[in-house]
């Protein structure tokens, strides 16, 4: 039993902080992709926008984020009651374990679309241009955090999956095969990378006169 928390203590930290690191990153490139480099006419009143979305990604901190990591606690409590009470799994506990990374995700891009919308509404209702440059980079870039975060929740939850697969076979857990995960992960972390590339230069053809928004103008 001692040993089952132990792990549990031990994949919980590795797993937080993987999942921090992964978002942290996530926000840096979107905000750094939404000031810098999606082309288009200078931010108006920049300080305003900066202010706002400050306050709203604390409000966003305090009562979004909160609300969805409780929700995916209470997923991965199941795929950990077995490991605290030192006996084996049962089989629904170890498909809970296997699908604890696949409910990462979920919670992940639940939680980045949220914040899409709420971002993309507010900043439009300070000045419309920032409508698809707000919304189209916060999407994108949630999608390709949460690939992240899938591929990290993998790594993280394998010694707990194999314990769980040793102790109790499973047959047919439902699960994405290799191919599957290989191409989910390819489109998530370099597809819509492409992707946002794609729609750049989109933005640039659109207004050939645009300059990325904090550049100065020619």
């Amino acid at each position: 039993m001692a040993e089952g928390r132990r792990l549990i203590r031990r994949v919980r930290v590795w797993l937080a902080l993987g999942l921090i690191l992964a978002n942290l990153a996530g926000i840096a490139v979107v905000v750094a992709c939404v000031v810098w480099v999606i082309p288009g006419p200078p931010i108006e009143r920049l300080g305003r926008l900066v202010a706002l979305n400050i306050i709203v990604a604390l409000v966003f901190c305090l009562v979004a984020v909160p609300s969805i990591l409780a929700w995916g606690e209470t997923w991965q409590r199941a795929g950990r009651r077995w490991l605290r009470e030192g006996r084996d799994p049962e089989p629904r506990e170890v498909t809970a374990v296997l699908h604890a990374p696949a409910r990462i995700f979920t919670v992940h891009v639940t939680a980045w679309c949220l914040a899409a919308v709420t971002f993309t509404t507010l900043n439009t209702l300070l000045d419309p241009q920032m409508l698809t440059r707000v919304g189209f980079t916060v999407f994108l870039g949630g999608l390709t955090t949460s690939a992240f975060t899938y591929l990290i929740a993998e790594r993280a939850m394998r010694p707990v999956a194999a314990l769980a697969l040793s102790a109790t076979p499973v047959d047919r857990p439902r699960l994405p095969g290799v191919v599957t995960r290989t191409t989910i992960a390819w489109a998530l972390g370099s597809g819509v990378p492409l992707l946002g590339v794609v729609i750049t230069g989109i933005f640039g053809l659109v207004r050939p006169r645009a300059t990325p928004p904090n550049s100065p103008s020619t």
